[in-house]
Formats: structure tokens, C-alpha cells, sequence
């Protein structure tokens, strides 16, 4: 990693750049330095782009980049790559999340939605499934999807067979269509524009950015990450503020700086 030289910096959104949904200042003083410096910075979320749209403290980062999903790239305005989920896999977590009567929410490019069926006391009759299916179809065909998450623990021996693997959260599962992950986010983004992997750089606190530490040479941890993440990390932060803390270690800044 040369830091005189333009490095690329990969921020996990939730639990990371947002500490309790809450965009610190330090934060964003931290990545506007780092940007001034030459350094670009790159979204890195789980979210898709609807679910990005429910998080406005987030559009005050000046993204040189933006990648949603596991899938969906985009860098200085320009779409350089795109995943979406097919519909027979959709269908297949519709139907588990009817029958176990969880939550789902449709991560769609245009906008989130939830599809909530813990209001239903009683296993789901036939009629009231097809009412879903069908209204799920007509959300299919104009949202395109680019992730589902199922807001429940699943346990392993019920996961069905599908193209959609999930990352298992504390309260909730990601799934991302297979091959898609935040690691292989880094790896296309590289391959498109032609950037070392050695400059790129990210930051993470939870299962689902593992896959982006074993991609990136330098990674920084927030200091509750799972140990499954700080292990991989080359930096822990300590304190309250880690994306902060990480730059300032990384590109030997200080906030106190003028």
C-alpha cells in the first residue's frame, strides 16, 4: 500500500460509517480529509439501492463510488456492474418466509419494501398465499431485485435449495444471488478500472464483510466486529469513532489537525 499514491476505500455503511444510525462527524471529517488527499471513497453495503434511500445521514459522504447489494457498482456516475436476483429464487424465499411466517424485505434497486407475514397467527391458507404470490410477481417485474433479506434466524437444516446464499446476522440473513459478495464487489470493481488491489482498503464490523477481508491486502475492524472479522483485520480500532481512528492510523493524519 502506497499512500502517496491514490487509494481506494471501501466503507461497510451500517455499524461502520453509521455508528447507532447516526453519521458521527468525526466520521465524515475523517473520509473528506482522506478525499482531499487524493483517496477515493467507495459504499461498500449490504443495502440495495432502495434501501440506501431510507438512510439520507448517508448521502452527506461525497461517494466517489456507490456498491449496493453485493451486485449493483457504480463509480463517478457511470453503472459498471449488475447482479439481480432471479425470480424463481425469489419465489423460493417467498414461499419459506409464508411458511415460517417471517419477515421479508424486497431489497429492490428502486425502492424497499417489506413483505410481513408474522401478522398471521395461523399457518397461511392456500388463498391467502396466492394473494402474495400475485402481488409479489407485480413488485418483481418493476422493482428489479438485488437482495432479499429474511428478518429471522434460520436455522441451517431448513435453508431450501436456491441460487441465494445467506449470511447469517444476529437477527437477520442477508442473501445475495451466488458468486455475489462484498469481496467479489472489490475484485470486479478492480477488474473494471483497472486498480491495484493493493491500493484498495476497507471497512467493516459484521459476518457480512468478511468476504471483503480476505479480499483486501488492508482492512480496519471496528472494535465490536466479530472475532471471525477481527481476525482478518490488519487494524482493530479501539475507540468509538473506527472509521475515524482507522484513516488517522492508516494515512498518518490527526483530526486536530487544521
Amino acid at each position: 500500500m502506497n499512500i502517496h499514491s491514490t487509494l481506494y476505500l471501501f466503507f461497510d455503511l451500517d455499524g461502520t460509517v453509521l455508528v447507532k444510525g447516526k453519521l458521527p462527524e468525526e466520521n465524515l471529517t475523517a473520509m473528506k480529509r482522506a478525499q482531499a488527499m487524493g483517496h477515493k471513497l467507495i459504499l461498500n453495503t449490504g443495502r440495495s439501492r432502495g434501501g440506501y434511500a431510507t438512510v439520507p445521514q448517508a448521502n452527506a459522504v461525497p461517494w466517489d463510488g456507490m456498491c449496493f447489494s453485493a451486485s449493483d457498482i457504480n463509480y463517478q456516475g457511470k453503472n459498471i456492474h449488475l447482479v439481480t436476483v432471479c425470480e424463481e429464487d425469489f419465489n423460493i424465499w417467498l414461499e419459506y418466509c409464508m411458511e415460517h411466517r417471517v419477515r421479508l424485505a424486497y431489497c429492490g434497486r428502486e425502492w424497499l419494501e417489506y413483505l410481513d407475514f408474522t401478522t398471521y397467527k395461523n399457518p397461511m391458507t392456500e388463498a391467502q398465499k396466492d394473494e402474495h404470490r400475485v402481488y409479489a410477481a407485480a413488485l418483481f417485474r418493476k422493482n428489479p431485485l438485488t437482495n432479499v433479506s429474511v428478518h429471522t434466524v434460520i436455522p441451517p437444516e431448513t435453508i431450501p435449495r436456491s441460487g441465494l446464499i445467506p449470511i447469517q446476522l444476529s437477527t437477520y440473513a442477508d442473501l445475495f444471488p451466488h458468486g455475489c459478495n462484498k469481496g467479489k464487489v472489490i475484485e470486479n470493481f478492480c477488474a473494471a478500472l483497472d486498480v491495484p488491489i493493493a491500493q484498495c482498503i476497507c471497512f467493516g464490523d459484521s459476518a457480512n464483510d468478511v468476504d471483503m477481508f480476505r479480499v483486501c491486502p488492508t482492512s480496519v475492524a471496528m472494535p465490536y466486529a466479530p472475532d471471525e472479522l477481527s481476525s482478518l483485520a490488519t487494524y482493530v480500532a479501539s475507540g468509538k469513532y473506527g472509521v475515524a481512528e482507522g484513516l488517522c492510523h492508516l494515512l498518518n493524519f490527526s483530526l486536530d489537525e487544521e
